[in-house]
């Protein structure tokens, strides 16, 4: 999702839009549709946020990982995309090329970071200040998306 706009007065009065997961229709249109959702500094601080449809779906990612960043100190997130996803993500980050584009999770908006470069290999990594549990948290949301699981009711367990 490519983020719109960001800490402006007037997306400020926007509501946040609303998501109900029960109903799956809804949910899934959504990405259709730009958005506005709530994101939390790290200081506890909230503002909305605007983004675009969602162009690409975390089943995009093969492998992701936090590490040391030598040359800018803390960590980083590594990654690599599938190879199908590949020509589409390069496309992506061409045309987003020092815009944010935006890591969401089930509409909680986790992170959105400026695009550096094309990423025309498969392979990219995010940088930032982050700490080593910051990389490890977006590492487990990144790699959460790539493997979407519906729970649905057990079966076994009885309604009362």
């Amino acid at each position: 999702m490519e983020v719109i706009g960001e800490d402006d007065p007037k997306y400020a009065e926007m509501p946040s839009t609303t998501i109900d997961p029960d109903d799956e229709e809804a949910y899934l249109a959504l990405r259709e549709e730009e958005i506005t959702l709530p994101y939390v500094t790290k200081e506890g601080d909230v503002y909305k946020v605007r983004l675009g449809p969602t162009r690409l779906t975390g089943d995009i990612i093969a492998m992701a990982d936090a590490q040391v960043d030598a040359s800018r100190g803390g960590y980083k997130i590594t990654f690599k995309l599938t190879d199908e996803a590949t020509p589409e993500f390069a496309a992506l980050t061409q045309e987003l090329m020092g815009k944010q584009i935006a890591i969401v999770l089930d509409y909680k908006l986790e992170s959105f970071p400026t695009v550096q470069e094309a990423i025309e290999t498969g392979e990219g990594e995010i940088t930032g200040d982050f700490t080593r549990e910051e990389a490890g948290e977006i590492v487990t949301i990144i790699k959460a998306g790539a493997f979407p699981v519906r729970f649905g009711k057990n079966p076994v367990i009885e309604e009362f």
